[in-house]
């Protein structure tokens, strides 16, 4: 017997024992009561788990089908082999025939087994089990229409190239008929001016990246949302955009009954389900036009907790000034995948592939004091200040690790005692007010342009920093380049498209007032004595033109 004749029949035997396996779950099943409330629960379960060995035994049959069949094909093969090949073949048809018969008539896994029986007679099947005629013929019958229908060639999609799935109507078919609008009607409440009269909420139109909640994903709908949403009460005054849902679909029926109310207590007596405001509320269907609202969201934190792998205790322990239930979770993410990268590269070299991630998990805050970097028009930018002024372990070893890693030896004497996360905005032209000495910084992400402008000769006697000529400026490549700069002279960070941030790591100017404790702490952030910035502070100020390390 051929090596692969051999393989096969392990492969085969251990499919038997999967099989058996699962007959003796179904009959398991059966002596358990749908009526019983104590065993509903083990009932699901144990059909849970039938259905996905059901599942895997259907692929492990066709394959085993198919195998057989290219060994029968093979001409090479010995007359010993051959005999046995054909052994094998009764002994799947019979395998697969057992199973059918004991399962119980009607079940899902018969009639999942039906269309995996193999193209032996089921007249000889049957046979072997001493059968009625009827039963057998019956059966006969039922394999034919099985057979013609998987005959049948499913329609090409022409978007995907893959078979159209033949969905089902589910209720579409009566949505339909019930319908009181046609689609003409309703496309003249789609007009450009119904659009801006009730547009998205701005932080829709910020991207953000597809992945997994426990990595710092947000799911269906955005953590803005929840919170926004779970704020409201039964009084809370709201409108709905009219007939914003196309008729035809089963949303329509609903949305043009429940969009009537004009609080969000009569919405729920309407048919709103408490998910339809956050859909709704994304794509601009509804806005709150007055009543009672709560000061905070409802506490979500135990689903939170669930969601992103956290500790429901953590949520509220060490909970910042200003730091929602939603961010302080996204930010623990963000501790968590820094720790994990330090455990992971004890010894190795942090890259900015790793600081993008932290950063990218990371839940900025929304800022409004940094009044001199702001764009024009905007009244707050996503920026936070680690270190001195706020601390969070892990990021900070991580971003730290990453300077540390790749100062100079010319760069030695550089000293710093805070780091400043920046996120998607171009800060305006601008002097930092309270910095000690110079500054490094760099940016990561997926993003074009964003380069950064200093004007290293500003003496600030030229005037304002808007006020000081292009020829003065030098532009530096941020994210290819570590840069070291003088912050308080002018500079600025030029347009961009994408996702981009940048960290700066700077000496605070209240650092001489650091009690010794505090110091200490720093220290154990990898952040260096703030007392050695006075020393270094002279020799770096010598030079106050960017350079690029």
């Amino acid at each position: 017997m051929s090596d692969r004749v051999a393989k096969w029949r392990q492969s085969f035997q251990k499919a038997r024992s999967n099989s058996a396996q699962v007959q003796a779950d179904l009959q398991k099943l059966e002596l358990l009561s749908a009526q019983d409330v104590n065993q509903r629960s083990e009932r699901a379960k144990l059909s849970a788990g039938i259905r996905g060995k059901m599942s895997q035994l259907k692929i492990e049959l066709e394959r085993l089908q198919r195998e057989l069949q290219s060994l029968a094909d093979n001409s090479s093969e010995n007359e010993v082999t051959r005999k046995s090949i054909t052994q094998f073949k009764d002994e799947l048809a019979q395998a697969t025939s057992t199973m059918l018969m004991t399962c119980p008539y009607g079940t899902a896994l018969r009639r999942l087994l039906v269309c995996m029986m193999p193209g032996a007679s089921i007249l000889h099947q049957a046979a072997t089990h001493d059968l009625p005629r009827e039963a057998t013929v019956a059966m006969g019958k039922a394999m034919a229409n099985i057979m013609k229908a998987k005959r049948v060639t499913p329609e090409i999609s022409a978007a995907t190239g893959l078979p159209k799935r033949i969905r089902r109507d589910r209720g579409a078919k009566a949505a339909k008929k019930a319908a009181k609008m046609t689609k003409e009607t309703w496309r003249k409440y789609q007009s450009a001016e119904h659009r801006e009269a009730w547009p998205k909420p701005d932080y829709m139109q910020e991207t953000i990246e597809a992945k997994a909640v426990r990595d710092g994903g947000q799911g269906a709908y955005r953590d803005r949302t929840y919170e926004i949403v779970t704020r409201w009460t039964q009084h809370t005054k709201i409108a709905y955009r009219p007939h914003a849902k196309a008729p035809g679909s089963k949303s329509h029926i609903r949305y043009e009954k429940y969009s009537k109310a004009k609080t969000v207590g009569q919405a729920l007596k309407l048919g709103s389900y408490p998910i339809d405001w956050c859909f709704d509320y994304e794509h601009g269907f509804i806005k709150v036009v007055g009543g009672d609202i709560r000061d905070e969201p409802i506490d979500k934190s135990m689903e939170l907790a669930k969601r992103c792998g956290l500790r429901v205790a953590d949520l509220r322990i060490e909970r910042g000034a200003m730091e929602s239930m939603h961010m302080r979770a996204h930010r623990l993410v963000a501790e968590r995948t820094a720790q994990e990268i330090l455990k992971r590269k004890k010894n190795g070299r942090i890259t900015a592939d790793d600081v993008e991630t932290v950063l990218t998990n990371w839940s900025f805050g929304r800022n409004t004091s940094r009044q001199n970097v702001m764009p024009q028009g905007q009244e707050w930018v996503k920026s936070d200040t680690l270190g001195l002024l706020r601390d969070r372990g892990g990021n900070i070893h991580a971003l730290n690790k990453f300077l540390l890693q790749r100062l100079p030896e010319e760069a030695a004497a550089f000293k710093w005692t805070s780091l400043n996360l920046n996120c998607n905005y171009a800060a305006r032209r601008h002097r930092d007010a309270n910095n000690f000495g110079p500054s490094f910084i760099q940016a990561f992400g997926k993003f074009t342009g964003g380069t950064l402008s200093v004007w290293p000769e500003d003496n600030k006697q030229e005037g304002k920093p808007h006020q000081l000529p292009e020829k003065m400026k030098q532009t530096v490549d941020i994210k290819k380049n570590l840069v070291l700069f003088n912050g308080n002279t002018a500079h600025e960070v030029n347009d961009f498209e994408g996702t981009r941030f940048s960290v700066v790591y700077f000496c605070c100017g209240c650092h001489d007032k650091t009690p010794k404790p505090v110091q200490e702490e720093l220290k154990k952030f990898s952040i260096l004595n703030c007392a050695a910035c006075r020393k270094g502070r002279q020799s770096w100020m010598k030079g106050s033109a960017a350079v690029t390390v």
